[in-house]
């Protein structure tokens, strides 16, 4: 292998600044003649030091009362362990402290923090600039349950350490701090253990040792150490002089902050890689649930419900039984444990009564295509990267539920598999590429030759392994980020179980793809944060992200479709600015620009507003007054308004029917309510080829998956995000034979006339259906084919219409007695507009859906006995593919002598008639077809270029 150690840029300017602002706040400290003591810190000008420093950082916040807290605010992957490791020699080299105890919440950060630590790369930077190493010592848990005889070697080490060229540090993880042992059957927290001491002991428990040296105590990831519980009380007991926390997660419990790079700092400034989060969208994943109802943990029985939205259904289940058996896409899914109120299925996850399982995120379809999509994504990455002179390898992170799918005890389970046939294919394609580097070919070619090394995994069960192969590869991934990144290296694609949390990361983890839900609602930023950090080159050196930016790729499935949105509530949400106004001080640049983004305007409507408030006087300068105005316009006046719908518990409106009109426009409502029955005047073979037609037509294979790409950008005061969709593949959701039997249901097809069709347009190949099988295929056909029969019956007039007599009494003017009712305005138009109508029109309301509706409702015309606007959908005209369709409006017309025996009926349409729709043409020619046969009744279109008075004026003869 060709990479020596990371390469460490020593004066990167959010890190310098970290440290500068910690070291800042103390003047001096106080000499010590034992130098296994730390020097004690002056804090006599510490409050004053703090908010001195806290005004060059621009951080305005209230600081809790403790005065040897400092907190260090900086973003996942902007390089906090290297900046507290930093600030650990420059508070020696300037206040001579030299024991520090590292305090982190989990194994995993301790590992990596030893890691870091001690490797040579690091030890190498830190000694060419401060001359002077670590000594790291580790407080394990003592595994031999024989009586602890001398006190931890760890401590004595740390705690009796005097040399003048090193600097001490103890590395502990909040288990250790926290455990106890035994004495005489009872609980003693391990730190007051008495141990037996000799002649050259100093102390006789943990607790005194470390007290008796003054350290200085580093908290990593202070959000997991909250002041209320155990481990905080425990670490306070130790009496350290000062403690610094470190991490991007305060929850906003500060207590002296003296550097704030939160999330949007860090991006803003380019400190972390940017973000694309893409989300394969599934069609048909958003309509079908499996709930589980109820768990018998007696009787070992599960019972789920299946609801598609159409039809429910549910079986009862025990142990070892396949949730195939209530859905199909859950083949690889089983049922391991039954307890109370919970279930555990195969995959590992656990579930509990109530909870709902999607069953297309096990769609084995769609899972294969977010692992091929993923590798191509990686193959793209990786020429871009390893195709240039100085070359960058990049890594691919895999979450998976199901460990055995991956690695199982007889090898390699059938997702490896499955990704080394992916692998190879796309390798062999990329190799026909002309245009690559020879040194890329190379290890193109070199990764065909075993393609098991071109991925590996790590869970936690592999800890307890005896399989060399397994542990070399689990070592490499967690520790040897050196080898993992060597150019020469084939391993690419990295499968974990959600282990790889805090305390793993890697530089050069470029897409992130996630095969199952990480099981709780976690921070998205924690998410991310595996690969955010800033890549290195294959000479381990930082890659400037301002020459060159690059990408963390975020692949999540369509249940996680907001994912983006969340991340970026987030990251704006780290920002801790708030609009206080000191008075007497000028109005930043930062505080207008963030009345810019709240209120919506330019920085010089704000200037004035704000001057004409009275909250800044003609120079800028802030008034007395300033914040209890703010606070009041910003929840009033300035705030940009947005239309929203406003619940407030009422009844939907409605409109009153004129009880007069109504009798005269009687007669003319029960005619055109009567029900209306459609026959088609054809045979089954003509149907079979209207079918077949309809069939063939490309638009009805479109893809049901698609993937929409979200990146994250810089916007006025925060992080914002844009995406670009685009369909992808097809991804089968029924089998042949429920596909046929849907089929048929919705054409009033037989199944075997169906099967006939697509066999006859498989062996032409014209259409192979297999690969469409999915409820939206059937919708798109069904709809294709009764468009087909509406056009070709229709105008053939092959279409007839047979009249029921019986007078249906309930309408939406009148209940099932016949007395009138109010009538829902929703019904009548969306539009509405203020004022009065015409004596003869049926409502005093006017309500519409387009200006010629609006026109017709306000035109008074001396003919019309009665006219009304038709409540949508209330008029009942069949059309093929049963549906209906309902026409505008209705009218009762005087004729020349003056009698009201005319009645017409209308549809209007605000268009030309090149403008209009075949599906509105249709229905207007079925509509004739319809009223053609009823003498007493009239029907006409009024199109954009038409009057209703001329539509009037030909019936009447004019």
């Amino acid at each position: 292998m060709s990479n020596k150690g990371f390469s460490f840029e020593s004066n990167l300017e959010h890190q310098q600044k970290a440290v500068d602002s910690v070291i800042e706040v103390f003047d001096y400290a106080k000499s010590n003649t034992d130098s296994r003591i730390n020097p004690e810190l002056d804090f006599s000008n510490f409050a004053n030091n703090v908010k001195l420093v806290q005004q060059r950082n621009g951080i305005s916040m209230r600081n809790k009362d403790d005065e040897h807290i400092i907190d260090v605010q900086m973003e996942t992957g902007t390089g906090k362990t290297y900046t507290y490791t930093k600030t650990m020699f420059e508070m020696n080299k300037k206040l001579g402290v030299n024991k520090f105890i590292v305090v982190v919440p989990t194994l995993s950060i301790k590992a990596g923090t030893l890691n870091f630590l001690t490797a040579d790369s690091t030890i190498q930077h830190f000694r060419d600039q401060y001359g002077k190493v670590i000594e790291v010592s580790v407080l394990e848990s003592n595994k031999n349950s024989k009586k602890k005889e001398r006190i931890p070697n760890a401590i004595r080490n740390f705690s009796e350490g005097n040399s003048k060229d090193k600097i001490y540090v103890l590395l502990v993880n909040s288990g250790m701090i926290n455990s106890n042992v035994k004495v005489n059957g009872e609980d003693v927290w391990s730190f007051n253990y008495q141990y037996e001491t000799n002649l050259l002991d100093n102390h006789s428990t943990i607790l005194q040792a470390l007290q008796s040296i003054k350290p200085i105590m580093i908290i990593d990831e202070p959000h997991k150490f909250k002041n209320t519980n155990k481990t905080w009380n425990n670490l306070i007991n130790i009496q350290p002089q000062l403690i610094i926390r470190y991490g991007a997660t305060f929850e906003k419990q500060f207590y002296n902050q003296v550097y704030c790079l939160n999330a949007i700092d860090a991006f803003n400034k380019n400190l972390v890689k940017g973000i694309k989060v893409v989300i394969d969208e599934f069609d048909a994943g958003t309509k079908v649930s499996v709930k589980i109802n109820k768990i018998d943990k007696t009787l070992k029985k599960v019972t789920f419900e299946r609801n598609d939205g159409k039809k429910k259904s549910t079986k009862t289940l025990t142990i070892d039984d396949s949730l195939s058996k209530v859905d199909d896409n859950c083949v690889n899914l089983k049922i391991d444990k039954i307890g109370s109120g919970k279930i555990t299925l195969s995959n590992g996850q656990d579930f509990k009564t109530g909870d709902k399982i999607n069953p297309y995120l096990f769609n084995q379809e769609f899972t294969n295509r977010m692992i091929q999509k993923s590798v191509e994504k990686h193959f793209e990455i990786e020429k871009q990267l390893m195709n240039q002179d100085i070359r960058i390898k990049p890594l691919t992170l895999f979450f998976i539920d199901d460990i055995a799918s991956y690695r199982s005890d007889n090898g390699p389970g059938e997702l490896a598999k499955y990704v080394e046939k992916v692998v190879e294919k796309e390798i062999k394609k990329r190799l026909k590429d002309k245009d690559l580097d020879e040194r890329y070919r190379e290890y193109l070619e070199k990764s065909l030759e075993d393609l098991s090394l071109t991925h590996g995994g790590y869970f936690s069960k592999d800890n307890t392994g005896n399989d060399e192969k397994i542990q070399a590869e689990v070592n490499e991934i967690l520790h040897d980020k050196i080898s993992l990144l060597d150019v020469d290296n084939p391993r690419r694609f990295i499968f974990s179980k959600w282990t790889l949390k805090e305390g793993w990361d890697n530089p050069n983890v470029f897409q992130i793809t996630k095969l199952r839900t990480s099981g709780s609602e976690t921070s998205k930023l924690q998410e991310v944060g595996r690969g955010l950090r800033i890549p290195v080159n294959e000479f381990m050196q930082r890659v400037d992200q301002e020459r060159e930016q690059h990408y963390l790729y975020y692949r999540v499935d369509f249940s996680e479709k907001d994912f983006a949105k969340s991340l970026v509530d987030e990251i704006n949400s780290s920002s801790d600015f708030d609009l206080y106004l000191e008075p007497g001080k000028v109005i930043t640049e930062k505080q207008l620009e963030v009345l810019c983004d709240k209120l919506d305007k330019s920085p010089y409507e704000i200037v004035n507003d704000l001057r004409e408030e009275e909250i800044i006087d003609a120079d800028n300068v802030i008034t007395d007054k300033a914040q209890d105005k703010l606070e009041n316009i910003l929840s009033t006046d300035f705030v940009k308004k947005d239309k929203i719908r406003i619940d407030d518990g009422k009844k939907a409106k409605t409109c009153k029917v004129r009880e007069d009109n109504y009798k005269k426009l009687q007669h003319l409502w029960e005619d055109i309510n009567k029900q209306l029955i459609l026959e088609y005047d054809v045979d089954d073979k003509e149907l079979t080829k209207f079918f077949k037609d309809s069939v063939k037509n490309p638009d009805n294979y479109s893809s049901n998956t698609r993937e929409t790409e979200q990146t994250l950008k810089k916007g006025c005061s925060g992080i914002e995000f844009n995406d670009i969709t685009k369909d992808v593949d097809y991804i089968n959701t029924l089998n042949y034979g429920e596909f046929l039997t849907v089929l048929s249901d919705t054409t009033h097809l037989k199944v075997s006339t169906l099967n006939d069709v697509f066999v006859e347009l498989k062996e032409k190949e014209e259409l192979d259906i297999s690969n469409y099988l999915t409820y939206e295929t059937i919708k798109k056909i069904t709809n294709s084919y009764f468009i087909t029969l509406r056009s070709e019956l229709s105008s053939e007039t092959k279409i007839k219409y047979q009249t029921v007599d019986a007078i249906t009494k309930k309408t939406p003017f009148t209940d099932s007695d016949g007395n009138l009712v109010e009538v829902l305005a929703s019904n009548l138009g969306t539009e509405y507009e203020q004022g009065s109508t015409p004596s003869s029109y049926l409502f005093d309301e006017i309500y519409y859906d387009s200006s010629l509706e609006r026109d017709n409702i306000k035109q008074e015309i001396e003919s019309v006995e009665v006219y009304t606007k038709i409540p949508k959908r209330s008029v009942k005209i069949p059309v093929p593919g049963g549906k209906t369709y309902s026409p505008d409006f209705a009218y009762v017309v005087k004729d020349k002598n003056g009698k009201s025996n005319l009645n017409l009926v209308v549809e209007t349409k605000g268009k030309d008639e090149e403008n209009l729709h075949s599906l509105e043409a249709n229905e207007i020619e079925l509509a004739n077809i319809a009223f053609g046969d009823n003498t007493n009744i009239s029907f006409r279109k009024q199109l954009s270029n038409k009057k209703i008075i001329d539509i009037l004026n030909e019936i009447r003869g004019d």
